[in-house]
């Protein structure tokens, strides 16, 4: 048997909740043992690395509501967050990080309290009533990190009333509204507690990674754990000004959905960013070179994409550069040589 950590948060607070996160990222990093981490945010907005946080929330009614706008490091799309629900993050080395089971271990968790659900696409869980727990991860050369929230019983009126979804995102998933979309525990199994959530989570995660014995607590760097939380409640980090820019243009490709954004001089563009909700950090992180290579070489900007054929997302990124041609085309743009 194996041994490992069941970490649940003391805190409603999302600055506190995703600092402690990246801190047990980097515990793991050292320690190597698998941690359950558990957590809840009080009226909270948490968008994705890669969003637009101006875009995906509805900024005036969070003020009036007190409702805190908040930034993760994974990918994926804007989620709310209350008391109704609960929060897990999963950590493992690298070579023992498997999304389809920490999925299923959720799934397993449902199951215990009474909840039939399946994994549907690349990171929802679903119920035949609607959506009931999405997931992002993060990975790097010695850790992984997959994380997402189960609905309990969630205040859907206010989650319609903050989150902004595209009609493009909503069609896709054949609903009219956020609220359509989704569904909760006590829809289910109205005798669910939070508390059984947790402990039933808790039990599949211990099952599955085979561990016989676990700490329930860690010693903290206060110091370091401090700097991470200053950096989540920082305005540079959660989205700092809403940026002004000359022109933009949504589209909803094979790996969700994007806005592109340029800054121009005249017919030159200057520089070139993207907003998107893809939940595959290494994908837009590509794309994010490609641009910035179009706009610091100008010379070689027209030249196709690099990527072979055989590459994990030469078609993703064929399907990219296909559409900023036709942005291109249609503003007769150019780039600074």
């Amino acid at each position: 048997m194996t041994e490992g950590y069941v970490i649940n948060s003391t805190s409603v607070n999302p600055y506190d909740n995703l600092a402690l996160e990246e801190y047990l990222l980097d515990f793991c990093k050292v320690n190597k043992k698998p941690i359950l981490y558990l957590w809840q945010n009080a009226d909270t907005v948490v968008v994705g690395k890669n969003q637009n946080v101006y875009a995906e929330c509805n900024m005036g009614y969070m003020k009036e509501k007190g409702i805190i706008p908040s930034r993760r490091m994974t990918g994926g799309g804007a989620v709310y967050h209350d008391l109704g629900n609960v929060n897990y993050t999963i950590i493992t080395t690298r070579d023992s990080f498997d999304i389809g089971k920490n999925t299923e271990i959720i799934v397993l968790a449902l199951e215990k309290c009474g909840v039939k659900a399946f994994k549907n696409g690349r990171n929802d869980i679903c119920t035949s009533k609607g959506k009931i727990s999405g997931n992002a991860y993060y990975s790097d050369d010695s850790v992984g990190l997959q994380h997402g929230t189960i609905l309990w019983n969630v205040d859907t009126e206010t989650m319609g009333h903050t989150l902004i979804v595209s009609q493009n995102k909503l069609s896709s998933k054949g609903v009219k509204s956020v609220q359509a979309r989704v569904s909760d525990v006590v829809s289910e199994n109205d005798n669910v507690q939070i508390s059984d959530i947790k402990n039933a989570i808790t039990e599949s995660f211990l099952e599955n990674f085979n561990i016989g014995q676990y700490d329930d607590h860690i010693d903290v760097d206060a110091s370091f754990l401090k700097e991470l939380r200053d950096k989540y409640s920082s305005e540079e980090w959660i989205g700092g000004k809403n940026r002004d820019y000359s022109y933009s243009r949504k589209n909803r490709f094979a790996w969700g959905e994007a806005e592109i954004i340029l800054l121009l001089s005249g017919r030159i563009i200057t520089e070139m960013d993207i907003y998107t909700d893809c939940i595959d950090l290494k994908f837009v992180e590509l794309v994010k070179s490609r641009m910035r290579f179009m706009v610091d070489s100008p010379a070689q900007a027209g030249s196709g994409c690099e990527l072979n054929e055989k590459d994990d997302y030469y078609e993703w990124m064929v399907e990219f550069e296909n559409f900023l041609k036709q942005i291109f085309l249609e503003l007769d743009v150019d780039f600074v040589e």
